[in-house]
């Protein structure tokens, strides 16, 4: 009678074991998804910075605001690629019919630069390319 018992104790001890665990994993992934937002926002703000520094002074104001609006679309693009699950035509539908950001020609074109830049890549599913970060 008493080893039934222990060993229903055991069992309950092992599936609490095995949920902490979970949990600890869990928010150790969410710790590091904010170090990594953290580190690809210092990233983007040296690229900009680097950018700007290298157009002459009587540039600098119009271009930068060119380069500025550049990046925070194509920062605004990687967030949707890294929050949601969506199609490439899904995020295209979102920027440019929606939200209405940037034209469906610039949108392509941010997408090839990220991709370029190693920040993202694709996967053709069923014929529906979907967009992910790397990581």
């Amino acid at each position: 009678m008493k080893s039934i018992f222990i060993k229903k104790e055991l069992r309950s001890i092992k599936t609490r074991l095995r949920a902490l665990k979970e949990t600890i994993k869990t928010m150790e992934n969410n710790r590091n998804k904010e170090k990594v937002k953290e580190i690809k926002n210092i990233t983007f703000k040296e690229e900009i910075k680097e950018k700007t520094e290298l157009i002459p002074n009587e540039e600098k104001e119009t271009k930068s605001v060119q380069i500025n609006k550049k990046e925070e679309i194509k920062i605004t693009i990687l967030k949707i690629i890294q929050e949601e699950n969506l199609t490439g035509t899904e995020i295209k539908q979102k920027i440019v019919d929606h939200e209405r950001i940037c034209s469906k020609a610039s949108f392509y074109r941010y997408i090839q630069e990220l991709k370029k830049e190693g920040k993202i890549e694709s996967l053709n599913i069923n014929n529906q390319e979907f967009l992910y970060s790397k990581k």
